[in-house]
Parts: C-alpha cells; sequence; structure tokens
C-alpha cells in the first residue's frame, strides 16, 4: 500500500506547482470536425449590458520565494498528507494575492485611457452583424465569448483576448476540460503608432471607441472560421515568426492560418490563434494566403 500513499503524496506536491486562478487564459479544445457549426447556423452569447472590461498589461511573475517546511511526521503518512494540501493552499493563495497586486498596479498606470474609453458597453462596439446572431436561450451552436482589453502601460497599444467556448451541457457552467466541446483563446493585436512618442490618448474618444470594434470584429471572425473548420492547417510548416511587440521583437513558432488585408493570423504551438497587425510581421511573403482586399 506504501506505493499508493506515495502517489497521493506525489499528487499533493504538484498542486505546490499548480497555476493561479486566471480569466484571461484558455486551454485549448478542439471541436470534432463532425460537429463543425456552418457560420449561418453559429449564435452568440455574450451579455452586450456589460462594460467593456479594459486592463494594464504587466509583467506576470507568479513565483513566490521557497520556504523551508518542516512536516510533522507523528501523525504518519495520513496526517503528513494534510500539512501538505495546507502548504499548498498557502502557496496558491499568495500566487493570487501577488498577481491580483500586479494587475491592480497596472491598471493604474493606464487610468487616463481608461477616463477617456468613458462608459462603454459590449453593445456599443458589437458589430450589427454579430448582434443579429446573439440568442437569449443558447443551443448547442452557440459559442460563449468573453472580451477582454488590455493597453501596454505607455497606452501606445490595444490587444484583444478574446476567450470562447461551447460547453457539452449547456444548462451547466463549464469548469474542466472534460466539460467543454469547445475552448480557446484568441489573441488581437491592434496597431503601433507610426510616432514613437505618440499614445492612445492622442485619439478622440470616437476612435478610440472604434479600435475597440475592429479588434472585436477580428477576434468574432476568428471564431467563426476556427468552429466552422475553414482553417485547414494539419498539412501546413510550421514556421518561426518574428513580431515586433511593443519597443521589442517576439518570436512566436505557429502556421500561418489566414492573411487579411489588415492582419495576419497565427496558430501557435499551444493551438492559440494570434493575429498581428501586416506590418509589425516580416517572415511571411505578403501573398501567401491573403485575401483580396
Amino acid at each position: 500500500m506504501n506505493w499508493i500513499y506515495l502517489t497521493l503524496v506525489i499528487l499533493f506536491l504538484s498542486a505546490c506547482g499548480s497555476t493561479p486562478y486566471r480569466d484571461d487564459y484558455a486551454k485549448h479544445v478542439q471541436l470534432n470536425s463532425t460537429e463543425y457549426i456552418p457560420p449561418h447556423e453559429l449564435s452568440w452569447a455574450i451579455n452586450l449590458r456589460a462594460p467593456v472590461e479594459l486592463r494594464g498589461k504587466y509583467q506576470q511573475s507568479n513565483t513566490l520565494g521557497s520556504s523551508a517546511i518542516l512536516y510533522d511526521g507523528s501523525a504518519g503518512l495520513a496526517g503528513m498528507l494534510v500539512q501538505v494540501g495546507m502548504h499548498a493552499a498557502v502557496i496558491n493563495s499568495g500566487r493570487e494575492t501577488q498577481l491580483s497586486e500586479q494587475q491592480i498596479g497596472a491598471n493604474n498606470n493606464i487610468k487616463m485611457l481608461v477616463e477617456l474609453t468613458g462608459d462603454l458597453n459590449l453593445e456599443d462596439i458589437i458589430s450589427a452583424e454579430a448582434r443579429q446572431s446573439i440568442v437569449p436561450i443558447a443551443d448547442e451552436n452557440t459559442v460563449f465569448v468573453k472580451p477582454i482589453f488590455f493597453s501596454d502601460q505607455r497606452m501606445r497599444r490595444l490587444t484583444l483576448k478574446l476567450i470562447a467556448w461551447i460547453p457539452k451541457d449547456i444548462s451547466k457552467v463549464p469548469v474542466k476540460e472534460r466539460d467543454f466541446r469547445y475552448q480557446n483563446m484568441i489573441q488581437v493585436y491592434d496597431s503601433l503608432p507610426e510616432v514613437d512618442d505618440s499614445n492612445l490618448l492622442d485619439l478622440t474618444q470616437v476612435q478610440l471607441h472604434k479600435r475597440y470594434q475592429s479588434l472585436l470584429a477580428l477576434g468574432l471572425k476568428i471564431v467563426i472560421n476556427n468552429v466552422s473548420g475553414q482553417y485547414h492547417l494539419k498539412d501546413s510548416k510550421t514556421q518561426t515568426f518574428t513580431i515586433k511587440y511593443d519597443d521589442r521583437n517576439t518570436v512566436v513558432r505557429g502556421k500561418l492560418a489566414e492573411h487579411t488585408c489588415t492582419h495576419k493570423i497565427i496558430k501557435d504551438l499551444r493551438n492559440w490563434f494570434i493575429a498581428f497587425p501586416n506590418h509589425h510581421q516580416t517572415s511571411v511573403r505578403s501573398s501567401d494566403l491573403i485575401t483580396s482586399c
């Protein structure tokens, strides 16, 4: 029986390295090809009265300093498991607190942009076409979406993270991976300003709202293409994309899913979709998979 206890100890210890809950993260769950939804049958579940959520970006760090823990072995293995579990709970609670504090600090740094955004609801930025597909009661063809917008600390660029999912049972809130028929995260990046010392505060409120609208429209379009099976990438070659990200370059490995007039859409190695403006990405020929403009 000792091996059973050892297995339990390992499982408890693994909790110490678990990832804190984040609502801007989604693990990919692929929709079965036999369940693809034709675009004309797809509907959306989205709360139009919800305010547009804008957060500050920050360099994530959820690592807490390790401390030596001495477990009391007098209660046997069962007692030690309880102690290990309590220790894991304390560590995860500390990580949650740290991430929360980092997010609050990042939000404070973009207060002026939040003020410029004003009292903006999702119904103010969703397209008329998407609005027509919103249903009050979900069915098996309904995609739930949660958009979250981000700004870098210099307030030069907006980014959309769109979490999309289809639950297996629409009467229940999905929690675990097995509860989803489909789940994915779509990231859409706005253009950087052409002048280094300019930022989003130079825009009028109307211009800023149009930025939100265009990011959300492209995010929803990518979801439609994804759940309807329009991205055929099984035999596509994985490439390395060098992309200008704020004041530095970043490297993304993935496959080119689509090239629109404004963005290159990449499916990365985590199966997330990332849309970058054309002129901020340099590794693919402009003719590849381009949509007619």
